[in-house]
C-alpha cells in the first residue's frame, strides 16, 4: 500500500459476526420447520453487508447486519442434514429485530413451520430478536482504512492482492444510509482508467419508508458502480417463470443517487 494515511474506519469483515443461540429449555423456538435434535444450539455466521441509517428525525443511528447464505438444516446429527424441501437462509439483524429470508425452489412453497400449529413458514419472516432467540449478539469490529479517490492508485491496489471495502451513502427525505460491504468482483482497465464494482449480496430497503420501518422491508441485491455520484442496484424479487409459477431471482435494476467511496485495507504482517 502506498503512504496514504489511515483516514477512516470501516467494518473489519474478517472479524464481524452475527450470534444468535436456541436453548429450548427455556423457550421453543419459532423460526424453524422441524423438530430441533438438541436442546442447545449457537451459531456464528460472518456478515457479508454492514448498513447503518441515522433517523434524520431524532439524530438516533441503528446498525444492522446482513449475514452469509447457508442452508437450511438438521444440527447434530447423524445423516440427513438437508431438510427437505431446502431453502437458502439469509438473516439481517439488528439489536432489536431480526429478519430471515428464506428462498425456496420456488416462491410460495408453503413449508411449514414447527410445530404446524404456527403456521406456514415466511419466505420473510420478521421477529423481535429478544422473541426470536433464547441468546443474541451483534459483534461488529472496526479496522483503519484508508479512502482511495485517485484511479492510478486504485488500479495499482487492484493489481495486488490487497482487500478493500467500498462504501455506499444513500440520502432520502428521512434518512441517511451507509453501506459498506468487501469487494469480491471488481473491473478496471489500466489503459482507459476506470473500475467497475460488481458485488454482494448487500441490503436495499425500501427508499421511500421512515427510518423506524425499513428493517422490514430490507432486500437483497448487487451493487455496481464505476463513479462516485450512482450506482446500479440489481434487487432480488419474485420472477415469473411460467404462468404460475415465481422464483426469488436478482432481476429488478433500480439506479440510485448516491456517494460512493473506495476504501483499501491495510495488509496485516
Amino acid at each position: 500500500m502506498s503512504s496514504q494515511a489511515m483516514n477512516t474506519e470501516i467494518c473489519d469483515f474478517d472479524r464481524t459476526y452475527i450470534r444468535w443461540g436456541f436453548d429450548t429449555l427455556i423457550k421453543a423456538p419459532i423460526t424453524v420447520s422441524h423438530k430441533p435434535p438438541h436442546t442447545f444450539n449457537k451459531v456464528r455466521v460472518p456478515a457479508e453487508c454492514l448498513a447503518e441509517a441515522r433517523d434524520k428525525k431524532t439524530g438516533q443511528t441503528t446498525s444492522y447486519l446482513l449475514g452469509a447464505a447457508c442452508k437450511t438444516e438438521r444440527v447434530g446429527v447423524e445423516r440427513d442434514i438437508w431438510t427437505d424441501p431446502n431453502a437458502d437462509f439469509f438473516p439481517v439483524v439488528s439489536a432489536e429485530n431480526s429478519l430471515v429470508i428464506k428462498k425456496w425452489d420456488r416462491c410460495d412453497k408453503g413449508v411449514m413451520r414447527y410445530p404446524e400449529s404456527l403456521g406456514v413458514q415466511s419466505e420473510r419472516q420478521f421477529e423481535k430478536t429478544s422473541e426470536a432467540y433464547t441468546h443474541f449478539a451483534m459483534e461488529i469490529n472496526k479496522r483503519p482504512g484508508a479512502v482511495v479517490d485517485d484511479i492510478e492508485e486504485m488500479i495499482k491496489i487492484l493489481e495486488t492482492g490487497q482487500l478493500m471495502v467500498s462504501r455506499t451513502t444513500i440520502t432520502t427525505e428521512h434518512y441517511d444510509l451507509l453501506l459498506e460491504y468487501p469487494v469480491k468482483t471488481v473491473n478496471w482497465s489500466p489503459r482507459e482508467k476506470y473500475y467497475q464494482v460488481d458485488t454482494g449480496p448487500v441490503l436495499l430497503p425500501d427508499l421511500t419508508l421512515p427510518t423506524p420501518e425499513i428493517h422490514e422491508s430490507f432486500q437483497l441485491a448487487y451493487i455496481a458502480h464505476t463513479e462516485k455520484d450512482w450506482a446500479e442496484f440489481l434487487v432480488r424479487a419474485p420472477t415469473p417463470v411460467s404462468e404460475n409459477i415465481q422464483v426469488h431471482h436478482y432481476s429488478k435494476s433500480i439506479r440510485v443517487d448516491c456517494t460512493n467511496n473506495m476504501i483499501a485495507v491495510p495488509t496485516v504482517s
